[in-house]
């Protein structure tokens, strides 16, 4: 049911020239179907200089063709990789046949939406598994890829959005608790380990993601609000005491 589910959200959740993404969900007002993306909410959150901006786009293209090697290989393990891209690919490998974890899907679109406050956003989670246990309980799993030099803090409020985001779309069918994690893979053999790294406190960093996604819709909304003065008649009939 929750793999359904996901595909379902999947074929509605589409990104838009690299910069927002569209949600076709008629139960969401039209103007509010765009949603900005997870990573734009936290780049205005932590703002960085043109340098680190210019490392990042620098490494970019890298870490997007192996994002699209490991997606492939999830589904087909015999799909051809690069030499370049190898040490990063096995080492996925040597670490998911470790993991325990059953893949339900890999680059899964999400979004949330608050009808009240209209707080709204979407992105694209690496990696959706679960593992079984003896005792017959289920443990869901989200998975971020990075391979920068480090797992950096606010990886952890990108995968609390994501969390987030999964319990909104499996609103009513989602039965078990959810686990975020951060896999950092090497790119060879002289580049830092392959590590992993949990979420804790989810429930606070959620609220705190969504606190400011929410500011931000309020933001948004002040600047587009044309009546931010009095007019003249209302000032004059405020200085006359009416």
């Amino acid at each position: 049911m929750i793999k359904d589910r996901l595909n379902e959200i999947h074929e509605r959740v589409s990104l838009v020239e690299n910069s927002h993404y569209y949600v076709d969900d008629k139960t969401i007002p039209e103007e509010h179907r765009a949603m900005p993306r997870v990573s734009s909410v936290l780049d205005r959150l932590f703002p960085v200089t043109d340098f680190v901006d210019h490392l990042r786009s620098q490494a970019a293209p890298w870490g997007t063709a192996m994002h699209k090697y490991i997606e492939e290989l999830t589904y087909d393990t015999s799909y051809p990789v690069d030499q370049e891209f190898r040490y990063a690919t096995d080492s996925w490998f040597d670490w998911i046949a470790n993991s325990g974890l059953k893949v339900m899907a890999a680059e899964q679109k999400l979004y949330y939406y608050n009808p009240e406050t209209h707080a709204r956003f979407a992105g694209t989670c690496d990696l959706i598994g679960y593992k079984e246990y003896d005792d017959g309980r289920q443990q869901l799993f989200l998975i971020d890829y990075k391979s920068s030099s480090k797992i950096r803090p606010e990886n952890a409020l990108q995968l609390c959005a994501y969390t987030l985001a999964m319990e909104h779309i499996l609103s009513g069918i989602l039965s078990t608790g959810i686990r975020a994690q951060v896999l950092k893979l090497p790119k060879s053999a002289q580049d830092n380990p392959l590590s992993l790294k949990e979420c804790r406190d989810i429930e606070w960093q959620k609220e705190l993601f969504l606190s400011s996604v929410e500011n931000q819709v309020a933001i948004e909304e002040w600047s587009s609000h044309l009546t931010k003065w009095l007019t003249k008649k209302a000032m004059k009939e405020a200085d006359n005491g009416l």
